[in-house]
């Protein structure tokens, strides 16, 4: 049909062309997230997403904005053995090594030689793993082992792993929780909304040269009803349209035209099967804590943003994009949520509140605010190296209610609207069944099962350690902040009180049990927080605190 058309190639191609490249949203969250791992160094970053919803393309960029000092190495069959997975890491990084008789340890010596050398000249280095999810358990736990390779304030290689949503599934095993409690940033990637679907067909149909009339708004939903929003899917089916087009010797495609290729692509059951065409299958929120205004400037200039405009602009302007908000049901209430102050009388329903949320920077900008930081004075990339600089840390995490209150802090929430999609909101108390929760720079007070059926489990809260930097504590570790756990929990009277002992890792047990987390002896990031409301600071913003 291209000469039917006057064009010169389809531009519904499954090929990774980079001229048809279309970063919706949650690419560029996801790119965002990719990058703020490189730029931190050291643990791992994820990246999970369903079958064609785009995570190569991600990669593919990734691999364009690298810096120039980064040395990357990409593994594009995982399905090897612990050995083989070490050959070939050092096969895409120039390592020599004896192809016979080859071990383990001798591999991952000449690893070890070949980081420190060029982390002294000032150079770091990345391994990119896709298909991750065809890793097996002993090679996931050589991947981790190579997080070991370290100098005495850096680590020496960064590791990357995206995979499909089984990925996480693995990584919640028990027999891997010490890699999964090094994931510093994590993401799932989730089909395109309609409207990025509307926009991503008529970006494609721009590169090759037809007008966007050819595949008019209307067959577009029905293109994204049919595929869940899955570009591969997308692709597939509105490049049979087009044949089914030309055929009838017609110059656009209409809905009958998509449903006969969807059934031709998808099978006499479109819509069945598909794991992309619900709801996104949750986030987690390691890219709340990447957005940035770095970013939207490498990426920006696709949706007609000015450089240096982060995705606070982007994502006014989305808003701005969508359908108006509906009036209140017959017996709703328009206020369903009540503004926080008593004698603030707008009647603006809270739905229309959670339109009007948008972007992560502004939720934690609401998130700083509690913390008495101004978000726009201080400096870093992303909304978590900003929190940094105030001497905060992000946890991230999916949990249900109970574990968000019994942490007892703020939090940044992500919202998933099915009229408007995904919205960021601030929890900044709960009072009973009575929520405030800071919605687009205002407070408004929201009935917990009113905003919690948008809640998919997704948060991320702020927290600071004993010490800055510190992560964890593990037995055998000494220093103040081992003195710090001590005198949390009352047992400050050893003989040697900065020495993690026996005595005190039971201590931490029978801590971690008491509070349902997972007891491990590790003092993590949940642990610390937890011990840290038995004598929260002044300026700890707890969901608890009464107005």
């Amino acid at each position: 049909y291209a000469s039917f058309f006057g064009i010169e190639e389809s531009p519904f191609s499954i090929s990774p062309d980079p001229r048809y490249l279309y970063l919706s949203r949650h690419h560029e969250e996801a790119l965002a997230c990719l990058l703020y791992g490189v730029q931190e160094g050291g643990g791992f970053v994820l990246l999970t997403g369903e079958v064609g919803t785009g995570k190569t393309t991600v990669c593919r960029c990734l691999l364009e904005q690298l810096p120039a000092e980064v040395d990357a190495a990409l593994l594009l069959n995982p399905r090897l053995s612990e050995l083989e997975l070490l050959a070939a890491l050092c096969d895409e990084l120039g390592i020599r090594y004896p192809r016979e008789n080859s071990s383990l340890k001798r591999l991952t010596d000449l690893l070890n030689e070949h980081l420190l050398r060029t982390h002294a000249a000032g150079r770091r280095t990345v391994a990119i793993i896709d298909e991750a999810q065809n890793l097996g358990p002993e090679a996931l736990e050589q991947v981790r082992l190579l997080t070991n390779l370290e100098t005495e304030r850096h680590k020496l290689l960064q590791i990357i792993l995206i995979g499909q949503p089984e990925l996480r599934e693995q990584l919640a095993r028990p027999e891997l929780r010490q890699l999964s409690q090094r994931i510093t940033a994590r993401y799932h990637l989730p089909p395109l909304a309609a409207d990025e679907t509307v926009a991503y067909i008529g970006h494609r149909l721009g590169v090759a040269g037809l007008r966007e009339r050819v595949v008019p708004v209307a067959a577009r939903h029905r293109a994204h009803r049919h595929a869940g929003g899955v570009p591969r899917l997308i692709n597939s089916i509105c490049d049979r349209a087009l044949l089914g087009a030309y055929a009838r010797d017609r110059d656009s495609v209409d809905a009958a035209m998509i449903d006969e290729a969807a059934n031709e692509v998808l099978g006499p059951n479109p819509g069945a099967g598909r794991g992309g065409a619900g709801r996104p299958l949750g986030v987690a929120l390691a890219a709340v804590l990447t957005l940035a205004a770095a970013s939207a400037v490498l990426v920006g200039w696709q949706r007609g943003l000015q450089p240096g405009l982060g995705e606070a602009t982007a994502g006014m302007a989305a808003s701005e994009a969508r359908e108006p908000v509906p009036p209140p049901a017959p017996g709703e209430s328009s206020s369903g949520a009540e503004p926080a102050a008593a004698d603030d009388p707008r009647p603006v329903p809270w739905r229309a509140a959670l339109q009007r949320a948008g972007s992560i920077e502004a939720a934690m900008a609401a998130l700083l605010s509690l913390w008495g930081q101004d978000y726009g004075a201080l400096p870093g990339i992303s909304p978590c190296s900003r929190a940094g600089a105030a001497g905060l840390q992000c946890l991230q995490g999916s949990d249900g209610w109970a574990g968000l209150a019994a942490r007892d802090r703020a939090a940044l929430l992500r919202l998933e609207l099915p009229e408007w999609g995904t919205r960021y909101a601030t929890l900044v108390a709960a009072e009973g069944e009575s929520h405030r929760i800071a919605l687009a720079g205002e407070e408004y007070r929201l009935p917990a099962a009113d905003w919690q059926k948008y809640w998919q489990g997704e948060y991320l809260t702020l927290w600071r350690a004993p010490s800055p930097g510190l992560r964890e504590l593990h037995p055998g570790m000494r220093g103040s902040d081992v003195r710090w756990v001590r005198e949390r929990l009352g047992a400050a009277g050893a003989a040697d009180p900065e020495l993690y002992d026996d005595a005190l890792r039971e201590r931490v047990l029978a801590f971690q049990r008491d509070r349902a987390l997972r007891p491990d002896g590790i003092v993590g990031p949940k642990t610390l927080i937890r011990m840290s409301a038995l004598n929260p600071g002044a300026d700890e913003p707890l969901l608890s605190a009464a107005d």
